[in-house]
């Protein structure tokens, strides 16, 4: 990971977080969040490896009202740079999927835009 197709992460994103303001283990992987978690289908698999954000406020909203375990988070706001890693559109028109650096610091650039 990341697979092939990616692109250097780049642009305006929204991500749910559980801190405020957002710290490094608000950007872990899907996998990492949650080892327990298995794709739907095969090509799902490359996004457990990665993290899910939205290029979209309105979308983020969205998926925090219909997942009963996102609801408890709160969506941040920031923007994504080469230096993060790599990204790629997935799992429909506004998501995205990240596979950050280890040494990445997106939390450092995002902030809490919501109570």
């Amino acid at each position: 990971m990341p697979p092939e197709n990616a692109i250097d992460a780049n642009g305006e994103a929204y991500r749910l977080v559980d801190n405020n303001p957002p710290q490094k283990v608000d950007f872990r992987s899907t996998i990492e969040e949650n080892p327990k978690r298995a794709a739907k289908k095969p090509s799902d698999r490359e996004m457990l490896y990665g993290a899910s954000l939205f290029t979209r406020q309105e979308e983020a909203l969205k998926k925090k009202k219909l997942f009963k375990p996102l609801r408890n988070k709160t969506l941040s706001a920031g923007h994504l740079s080469s230096d993060d890693g790599m990204m790629k559109k997935t799992g429909g028109p506004c998501h995205i999927t990240v596979w950050f650096k280890k040494e990445a610091l997106p939390h450092e650039r995002f902030e809490c835009i919501e109570e």
